[in-house]
C-alpha cells in the first residue's frame, strides 16, 4: 500500500511529474520518492526509531 491517499491524486501525479523531470528519473522512482516523502511525514501510531525526519543532505531524507 502507498501513502499516495494521503494527499489529492491530481496534486500526487503533479508533485511525482516535477521529481520526474527536474531530476531526470523515471516515474516509477519518482512515485517512490513521494510515497516514501508522505510516509515520513505521515502521522503513525509508531514514530520513526530517531522520532523525527531529518533531511542529511540536499537529496535524501531519512526517518
Amino acid at each position: 500500500m502507498t501513502s499516495s491517499y494521503l494527499i489529492d491524486p491530481v496534486l500526487f501525479d503533479r508533485l511525482v511529474n516535477r521529481i520526474a523531470g527536474e531530476h531526470d528519473l523515471e516515474r516509477g522512482l519518482a512515485e517512490r520518492i513521494m510515497d516514501q516523502a508522505l510516509t515520513c511525514g505521515a502521522p503513525s501510531s509508531r514514530p520513526p526509531a530517531s522520532g523525527r525526519c531529518i533531511a542529511s543532505n540536499k537529496r535524501s531524507m531519512t526517518c
